[in-house]
């Protein structure tokens, strides 16, 4: 549980890349088998969205950045 605290206060106020690094930094950062689990879920489901808008810009030439 301290593993998603420290991480809820690494990642206050973060957006895309931000928040994408700063979960990635955190996942590297552990050892713990359940935090790995834990981190990697957020990181997968994060990404997935960066790597959606990314590729609708890349393929469709369309920007769609809510946060700015």
């Amino acid at each position: 549980m301290e593993s998603i605290v420290e991480l809820i206060k690494e990642v206050q106020h973060k957006k895309g890349g931000q928040l994408i690094t700063c979960i990635l930094k955190m996942l590297n950062g552990t050892t713990s088998e359940q935090v790995v689990k834990i981190y990697t879920f957020l990181f997968d489901k994060c990404i997935r969205v960066y790597i959606q808008m990314i590729s609708k810009w890349i393929y469709e030439g369309i920007i769609e950045d809510k946060f700015q």
